[in-house]
Formats: structure tokens, sequence, C-alpha cells
């Protein structure tokens, strides 16, 4: 995402879906709520299935490994929803403005959490380390809070759900990481209390087994922030 809505001579920066749509501001049908965890393709297969109906992305995801974008795209076409807008945070929000330049401060003691900040700087495919940006774009954090954009939860969700047709969409991964992610916990909550229709897509019906026990005990005191 980063390099790829960069400037090219290194200035700064814009949202990739400002990139994508040529500047022209579009107005969201769907809201996605992730964790940013989970791998990339699941998450594109976890929108696909969503525009094409199903509420498991399995096949979506054997897909799309398989390089088979083209039938994915003639089956959205098909079914009417290959326009569909969707907001995703990652695209949506300009990471110039803000965490392109570094992973955040350390966790001063060693530890599960160092152990969680040191794993987040790392490629879930690849475990290669993310290429830090650059660029001279000014960085606006919770310190310049009218600046920042990563503060604006509240206002967005409720912009998004001021339409009636706006639906979340919950793209759950595999291990059910998202429910320990209180960001995405509170998306949910915010969506559900604004009456906002709400989709929840599983992988497949053997990782919900697999996990169940786990997420019969689950405890928000425990959840992470993002």
């Amino acid at each position: 995402v980063i390099p790829l809505s960069g400037f090219s001579d290194g200035s700064g920066g814009v949202a990739l879906a400002t990139k994508w749509n040529q500047g022209e501001r579009i107005r969201a049908e769907k809201m996605v709520t992730h964790a940013w965890s989970s791998i990339f393709t699941d998450l594109v297969a976890a929108i696909v299935a969503d525009a094409l109906g199903r509420d498991r992305y399995i096949e979506q995801v054997d897909l799309l490994a398989e390089g088979r974008v083209e039938e994915l795209k003639i089956k959205l076409r098909e079914a009417g929803t290959l326009q569909q807008v969707y907001w995703v945070c990652s695209f949506s929000v300009n990471q110039h403005a803000n965490i392109c330049g570094g992973f955040g401060p350390a966790p001063q003691e060693p530890g599960p959490r160092y152990d969680i900040w040191a794993e987040s700087r790392l490629n879930v495919v690849s475990k290669e380390m993310y290429p830090l940006c650059s660029c001279q774009e000014p960085k606006y954090f919770n310190n310049t809070p009218l600046q920042c954009e990563l503060n604006k939860f509240d206002d967005m969700m409720a912009l998004l759900s001021a339409d009636a047709g706006i639906t979340q969409v919950v793209a759950m991964d595999k291990s059910f990481a998202l429910l320990s992610r209180v960001w995405c916990l509170a998306e949910i909550v915010e969506a559900a209390a604004s009456r906002t229709p709400q989709r929840v897509l599983v992988y497949d019906g053997e990782c919900v087994e697999a996990e169940y026990h786990r997420l019969k005990r689950l405890d928000i005191r425990e959840c992470e922030a993002t």
C-alpha cells in the first residue's frame, strides 16, 4: 500500500484509494472490518465473497491463489457487483501522513508485548521486515488531533452509517484474531449501535469448529489494540 500510494518525488503521498479513484470522492457501500494481521489474500477473498453473496471465502482464496482473477471478475460482473465500493482502512487512510516511516515505539521490557511488536514488523507470509518509507510527508498522530487521520473512528462510522444503504462486512481471519482486537470490536459495536446491517464472513466451517472452545472464553480485557 505505502509504496504504491507515494509520490514519485518522495514528497509524500495519498491514500491508495485516492490514487485508484484519481482523486474523485466516492462514497462506500460497504465498510470492511478486518485484523491487520490477517493474510491480504484472505481479506480480498472475503470482500469478493461478500460481493458474491457468500458467507465463506475459502473458494475465493483458492481462485486468487491460482491466479484466476479474471474468473472472479466474470462472476462479479454477472452478479452486478464488480463496481461495488468497499471502505478498507488500509486503503482509505493516507499512511504517508502517519505510520509509513516507522513501526511505533518498541515496548521497553522483553516479553509478550515486545514479541507482538516485533512480529508486527514482518510480512505475515515471507517473514521479511517491511521496508520503511522515507517520504517527507508530515506525520500526524494523537498529539495533533485535528490533522490526525487515525483518531477519526467515531466520525467515520457516523458518516458511513448516515447512509441507509451502508453495510458492515466483518472479514474474519482463520484464527479469529479479529475478535481479540479492540479496534475491530469497537467497529462491530458501533455499527450495531447505529443499526448498520452487518455481515460476517469466515474462511470455512472447519476453522469455526477448530476455534469454537477458545471463542467461548473471549475476554475483552485480554484484547490487543490493533
